[in-house]
């Protein structure tokens, strides 16, 4: 009896409270929650990038993210320039739709990197985004590039 209480326990905690099941202290990613959901598990944490607050979510099992992953995500915070070029088109279309006015100058300033996903193989290949915020748009909307065989391929805009 005590079992199956304590099996109800768990059951009814993982349906009603939102959080991580397990946490880890990762030697690059820092404090990581992990979330495992029948779509996919996958492990969050925030890193700071000039001010900024990112939001990481990592597509990894029980383990942890992997080395290959960890690169991934070096590669992208290196130079968060580069990265801002590839969606610079696909940003501005819905940038122009959002705000009605073209979009100034380089347009780094229009955005600022909020998170990305690091594909399971932590390979750019795999499907994965980057979403930005735009202070300049008064209704707090997330710009999400989505990225399919290497290239930024669509993007939605929520909030």
């Amino acid at each position: 009896m005590i079992e199956l209480l304590a099996r109800l326990k768990k059951t009814l905690i993982r349906l009603f409270v939102i959080g991580p099941e397990a946490y880890i202290d990762h030697p690059f990613f820092g404090r990581m929650g992990f979330f495992p959901s029948k779509n996919g598990d996958y492990w969050e944490c925030s890193l700071v990038l000039d001010g900024n607050d990112l939001s990481i979510m990592v597509d990894a099992g029980a383990a942890g993210p992997s080395p290959a992953q960890e690169e991934f995500a070096r590669n992208i915070l290196a130079d968060p320039g580069v990265l801002f070029e590839k969606v610079k088109p696909l940003l501005s279309l819905e940038y122009e739709r959002w705000l009605r006015r073209p979009l100034a100058g380089s347009g780094e300033e229009a955005f600022a990197l909020s998170g990305f996903t690091v594909p399971k193989s932590g390979d750019v290949l795999e499907p994965w985004d980057v979403s930005y915020e735009c202070p300049e748009e008064p209704g707090g909307h997330l710009f999400t590039a989505y990225f399919e065989a290497g290239k930024a391929s669509h993007t939605t805009v929520d909030g």
